[in-house]
């Protein structure tokens, strides 16, 4: 049989942990399924100790610095601002060379960021740490590294693959908040930052070196979209500025409202136990949404279920507005949470829907500047609003609008046909 002859192979995702050849791995499970779990574990590090944990330095810090609110919520905007310059080339590199330098890299940049920022008391110093190593880093080794290595092993399973290492998102505010609060209470802020990166570095460089090499991308058929997207095709692309944008609203509304629950529930005079309660049912019922979404992604129109998802997300803006008890935020949380949890895998997925995986780190990329501009905006506004009015509330009309607007867009894209039913057969080695 030539080189350029096919064999028809058993599609190595076609049972949901099963592998078959080259990609079996230990205990027949395919090596695809390990790296979910090593990329869910990392995000897991990486987005908990920084989107999640963030609100847990706002009071400290402020009150050690002696800055305001909005200040201290500009780190997280120059976390933002950094992932957005800095996304399209990470992504570019991830896409054409070693996931696991790229991964060990990208781990030793965020742990030294972190122990930069615990090290100082310059507010330049700090922001400078925040916007080049630590955003950096978390791009070499947290979500757009677990989303391009995710959506390369995987093609009929992609939006389960996807949703399942999603995971790790809010694993994070399950396993790496309670950690990072019990730090900051017992050491205070600066020696939980040194303990966080430290840890996220060591776990991470571990596990990373578990990564087998990526598959070479699925080749082009007709009808496909597995391309090299030059930038100015993809600017012209109607879908990657819909998408953009609406993810953009959908991951903004979600990432302010995250950061401002926790001083939002104390200002308020919550318990120490309710504000851990809270957060930990909101992380449960996030977990739970990328269970949904991982049963059904691979089934069902993903513009409806981003459309679902946003509305949640007017559901939970609608709530916080009518100042709810402490019952009625657990509830809330039971329900809003679900859109937290959805809201990334399905990004990934319909993306690598839209685009094909040849590209998909540098089309990820490149909507990574819209993304963290509103991510960073948001959470900036917010933190603005209560300086000027001591409450959220004008923050949350805005954000209940932001995430009606997601959803009508959403709705404007075309509908997909059903995906193929497997990965392309692999070309034989010649006779």
């Amino acid at each position: 049989m030539t080189a350029h002859q096919t064999s028809p192979r058993r599609d190595p995702t076609d049972a949901f942990f099963a592998g078959s050849g080259e990609s079996a791995g230990w205990f027949g499970i395919g090596y695809g399924w390990y790296t979910v779990l090593i990329t869910a574990l990392t995000t897991m590090l990486v987005v908990g100790s920084t989107n999640y944990a963030f609100g847990l330095f706002v009071r400290p810090v402020s009150a050690e610095l002696d800055l305001p609110r909005a200040t201290v919520s500009s780190g997280l905007v120059l976390f933002y601002a950094g992932t957005a310059l800095f996304g399209p080339f990470v992504g570019r590199v991830l896409d054409r060379y070693s996931i696991r330098a790229v991964a060990l890299i990208g781990a030793a940049l965020f742990g030294a960021g972190m122990a930069l920022i615990a090290t100082t008391s310059s507010v330049w110093l700090i922001g400078a740490a925040i916007f080049l190593p630590v955003s950096i880093g978390a791009l070499g080794c947290g979500g757009l590294f677990g989303a391009v290595v995710v959506s390369r092993w995987f093609e009929r399973h992609r939006g389960r693959a996807l949703s399942i290492s999603a995971m790790g998102t809010s694993f994070g505010g399950l396993v790496v908040f309670p950690v990072v609060a019990l730090l900051v209470d017992r050491l205070g802020w600066r020696w939980a930052l040194i303990a966080t990166g430290g840890g996220v570095w060591f776990v991470t460089s571990v596990l990373v070196l578990f990564l087998r090499p990526l598959p070479p991308p699925v080749p082009k058929e007709p009808g496909r979209r597995d391309e090299a997207w030059p930038l100015g095709t993809v600017l012209r692309s109607v879908e990657f500025w819909i998408i953009a944008l609406a993810i953009s609203l959908m991951l903004g509304v979600d990432g302010a409202l995250l950061v401002t629950l926790t001083p939002y529930v104390q200002d308020r005079g919550f318990t120490p136990g309710q504000v851990a309660a809270l957060t930990m049912t909101m992380t449960a019922s996030a977990i739970a949404g990328k269970i949904v979404i991982a049963w059904i992604a691979d089934r069902a129109d993903l513009r409806i279920l981003t459309a679902v998802t946003a509305s949640l997300g007017i559901v939970q803006c609608g709530v916080l507005l009518l100042t709810p008890s402490f019952a009625l935020l657990i509830a809330l949380n039971c329900v809003a949470g679900m859109a937290v949890g959805g809201t990334y895998p399905l990004f990934s997925a319909i993306v690598a829907e839209r685009f094909g995986t040849a590209a998909y780190g540098w089309v990820r990329g490149l909507m990574s500047p819209m993304t963290s501009i509103f991510g960073s905006a948001a959470v900036y506004f917010a933190g603005a609003v209560y300086d000027a009015e001591h409450s959220y509330r004008t923050a949350f009309v805005i954000f209940l609008l932001c995430a009606a607007g997601a959803m009508v867009l959403i709705l404007t894209l075309k509908k997909m046909d059903p995906p193929a039913v497997g990965r392309a057969p692999m070309a034989e080695p010649a006779a």
